[in-house]
C-alpha cells in the first residue's frame, strides 16, 4: 500500500513523500534519496520502493527541499540541507516504529546518504548509485576559476537552466565526504557505470577504497549516470534489493 505523507525538517520546510507500507509488520525500513535534478518519482526509486515493500519492508521515498512536491527553493540546495531532510525522513520512520534502516542514495542523494550514515545511529546498510565522492573534483571540471569568481560576485550562477546559490559552491569546495565515510560502520554497496559522464567512475573506486566496513563495488559496463538502459536498471535494482535484504536480516525475494 502507498501512503502519501508530509513531514517537516528542522527549518520548518514541508517535505512530501510516499511511504510504501508492507502488508504485515515491517521487518525494517528503507530511505530512498533521489539525485540533484530528480525527485521521489524517479522510476528507479518507485520500482525499488514497491519491490522492497513486497519483501516486507517499510520504504519511504521523498522529495528533498526544493524538489518535487516539497516546499523551499532549489537554488539554495546544499548537501547539509539534504542531510537535515534525511534526518527528518528517518524520524518519520522512527515515529512509525521503524528505527533500523537501509539507505539508498542516487547521485547527490548518494553523497547525502554517505554524510548521514557517517553520523547517525540506526543505519544498517547503505547503497550508493553514481554518487560523487569528491565534489571539488566536479566543480574544478565544470567551472573555470573565472566562472567561480563570477559566481561569488553575484551570489548565484545559472547551471543547466537553474539557479544555484553561492552556498552550493562554497560547500562543494569544503565538504569532507572522506571524513564522513571513515565513520561509516554499516555494510556499503557502491554501484556506478563506467560510462558515467556526469560523475566519473573514478569516484566509485575512491569511495570503495575509503570504506573500512563490509563493502562491495559494482561497476556496470556501458552504464550512464542515470542507468537509462532498461537491462542495466534491472540489474541495479536487483543488486540493491539483494544487498538491503541481506543486511536487514530478511531473505531476498
Amino acid at each position: 500500500m502507498e501512503e502519501h505523507v508530509e513531514f517537516k525538517n528542522a527549518e520548518g520546510d514541508r517535505l512530501a513523500g510516499v511511504l510504501h507500507r508492507p502488508d504485515g509488520k515491517a521487518a525494517g525500513g528503507v530511505l530512498l534519496c533521489h539525485g540533484m535534478e530528480s525527485s521521489k518519482e524517479s522510476l528507479k526509486l518507485a520500482h525499488l520502493g514497491e519491490a522492497l515493500r513486497r519483501a516486507g519492508l517499510a520504504v519511504l521515498r521523498f522529495d528533498f527541499t526544493g524538489a518535487g512536491e516539497s516546499t523551499g527553493n532549489f537554488e539554495s540546495i546544499t548537501c547539509t540541507r539534504q542531510v537535515d531532510d534525511l534526518t527528518a525522513a528517518h524520524g518519520l520512520l522512527k515515529d512509525r516504529g521503524v528505527g533500523r534502516v537501509a539507505i539508498v542514495g542516487s547521485s547527490m542523494g548518494g553523497t547525502t546518504a554517505l554524510m548521514y550514515a557517517g553520523a547517525a545511529d540506526g543505519v544498517a546498510a547503505l547503497v550508493t548509485l553514481a554518487a560523487p565522492f569528491d565534489p571539488r573534483d566536479l566543480i574544478k571540471r565544470d567551472f573555470t576559476p573565472e566562472a567561480c569568481a563570477r559566481w561569488r560576485a553575484q551570489g548565484f550562477i545559472e547551471f543547466d537552466g537553474r539557479r544555484l546559490n553561492v552556498s552550493f559552491l562554497e560547500e562543494a569546495l569544503t565538504i569532507d565526504v572522506a571524513a564522513a565515510v571513515a565513520r561509516i560502520s554499516c555494510p556499503a554497496l557502491v554501484i556506478h557505470g563506467d560510462a558515467d559522464a556526469t560523475v566519473p567512475v573514478a569516484h566509485a573506486h575512491a569511495l570503495h577504497g575509503a570504506l573500512s566496513v563490509e563493502k562491495e563495488l559494482c561497476i556496470l559496463p556501458g552504464a550512464d549516470h542515470r542507468f537509462t538502459d532498461p537491462e542495466v536498471r534491472t540489474e541495479v535494482l536487483r543488486r540493491t534489493e539483494a544487498w538491503i535484504m541481506r543486511h536487514l536480516g530478511t531473505p531476498a525475494t
